[in-house]
């Protein structure tokens, strides 16, 4: 499911898992927007440094920057709201120049 499409049924995911395709971005917090371009606006803040330190072990990183990861994803995981962000996140797949980066039990 795309950001906008799960920010307009947000509350039929609250306290549920939903699977959320966007562009993965790792830097001094982790989040999940819809627009690179536009990291500050619609995300799903992912507060888990666990996410940061399995990428790290696996994927290398950009230099430089405000995010050291900027990656098509997919997360999967609880939502929660206030603000919403992933309380659990039972996958990470991160796609990169036509590899597939899959990492489980994040948090």
């Amino acid at each position: 499911m795309l950001i906008p499409e799960l920010i307009a049924r947000l509350h039929e995911f609250i306290g549920r898992e939903a699977s959320v395709d966007g562009v993965l971005l790792v830097g001094a917090d982790s989040r999940v927007v819809a627009d690179a371009d536009r990291p500050d606006q619609a995300c799903l803040l992912l507060p888990h440094p666990q996410v940061s330190n399995r990428l790290v072990k696996v994927v290398p990183a950009w230099g430089g920057g405000r995010y050291i990861y900027v990656e098509d994803a997919t997360v999967v995981g609880v939502l929660a709201s206030d603000p919403l962000r992933f309380v659990t996140v039972r996958a990470v797949i991160v796609r990169r120049d036509g590899k597939v980066y899959e990492f489980e039990d994040l948090a």
